[in-house]
């Protein structure tokens, strides 16, 4: 649990929490073309898997923060249900860059 901490403080990753969302946070993050079994495929490593229940039983989302050597990339995956069946999923990967200048 101190590994998971200690990764989303450094990183930011608890919004509002550790310290206030912002385009230039934002600006942090590149959509990426690639897929969570591709950075798998290429050496990437787990860091840290959160789990955020959105509502209780409706909506969830699962983020994975994946490392290798000095890059980051964190892959979301967002699942709606209605009556127990999935009607909606989101799926993207992106990458930390370092900000454009504003």
């Amino acid at each position: 649990m101190r590994k998971l901490f200690s990764l989303a403080t450094a990183f930011g990753l608890i919004s509002g929490s550790v310290f206030p969302a912002s385009a230039e946070i934002q600006n942090q993050w590149k959509p990426a073309d690639k897929t969570l079994s591709d950075y798998v495929a290429s050496g990437y490593v787990f860091e840290a898997i959160l789990l955020d229940q959105i509502t209780p039983v409706s909506m969830q989302a699962t983020v994975y923060y994946l490392r290798k050597d000095n890059m980051f990339v964190r892959c979301s995956e967002t699942v709606k249900r209605v009556s127990g069946v999935i009607n909606g999923l989101a799926i993207g990967c992106d990458e930390l860059v370092k900000p454009a200048a504003q």
